[in-house]
């Protein structure tokens, strides 16, 4: 099993959910502080990117005090695509410093999870997370293809039994083509309805089209 995590792709709310479940999983039971870390990838500039690589570097290499294992989250990296701070010469040089203390390899328990809504295929860092990572992506069905519907209900489907919330008639159906596929919104939507029917746990297709707006 690989010690480095990778969780990608176009639906940043499905991306956040299985990354934060990730480091749940693999963080160290009972670890404090030293022994868990969290660092926000979201930069603004090219400089921030090489400084954050910086930040995930000093943390992989700084071992808890007490020993026992360590994960070190690389949360929601931005700067990793094919955008103009991605591009920089500054963000590359951070990256690629990332890559070379990663082939060094990891220090036994030691874990190591970035996730982006973004990463370039065409880049060396692509590639050798291709070969020495385990990754799961979460890509956004293309809507301009027949069937995306037919693909988000189940999802809408199991979203909504965790708020022990179920579909009547052509809710299900109203409800996706309302909201459309991004996880985040379908979360804060059924949160809404939630909210909105009280004790009632059917939706039924009024209820759908009194609570989400025409987009």
């Amino acid at each position: 099993m690989s010690q480095i995590h990778v969780i990608c792709g176009t639906d940043e709310g499905n991306v956040s959910e299985k990354a934060l479940a990730l480091y749940n999983q693999l963080k160290p039971e009972g670890g404090d502080d030293f022994s868990q870390e969290t660092i926000d990838g979201t930069v603004g500039n090219a400089e921030d990117a090489y400084v954050v690589c910086g930040k995930v570097i000093e943390s992989l290499q700084t071992l808890p005090f007490f020993g026992g294992g360590k994960t070190v989250w690389l949360k929601n990296a931005n700067f990793l695509g094919s955008d103009r701070t991605s591009e920089a010469e500054r963000a590359k040089e951070g990256t690629e410093a990332l890559m070379a203390c990663l082939e060094q390899g990891l220090p036994d328990d030691v874990h190591f999870l970035l996730s982006s809504s973004a990463i370039h295929k065409g880049r060396r860092f692509y590639k050798f997370l291709n070969k020495n990572a385990q990754i799961e992506v979460c890509d956004k069905p293309d809507v301009g293809r027949d069937g995306w519907q037919r693909d988000m209900m189940p999802v809408v489907r199991n979203k909504a039994q965790e708020l022990n919330l179920t579909f009547g008639g052509d809710a299900l159906h109203v409800f996706v083509m309302l909201v459309g596929v991004d996880t985040r919104q379908i979360n804060c939507e059924l949160e809404k309805l939630d909210v909105y029917l009280g004790d009632r746990r059917e939706v039924t297709e009024q209820d759908v089209r009194e609570i989400i707006p025409l987009s």
